[in-house]
């Protein structure tokens, strides 16, 4: 298993853009376009934190991807 600092779930590129801008230096870091690939990241990464998106589109909102992280990973801080 990999492990990483945080994931960043958004589907805005501008956004995600400027997480991996702000990130880059000091931390380890995933970005996710989709609650499905978040999920999957978090699942294989087991990072600290999460930023998710609360208007994320594609089927998932931030919500319902937040709901299924404590099944994926049990030690992690939830932002949105």
């Amino acid at each position: 298993m990999n492990k990483t600092d945080l994931v960043v779930i958004d589907d805005d590129d501008g956004i995600l853009w400027l997480m991996e801008e702000i990130l880059i230096e000091k931390y380890s870091y995933k970005t996710c376009q989709s609650g499905l690939t978040g999920l999957q990241c978090i699942e294989e990464y087991q990072p600290r934190l999460a930023i998710i998106d609360l208007k994320l589109g594609g089927g998932m909102n931030g919500l319902d991807v937040a709901k299924k992280i404590p099944e994926k990973c049990d030690e992690i801080v939830l932002f949105f």
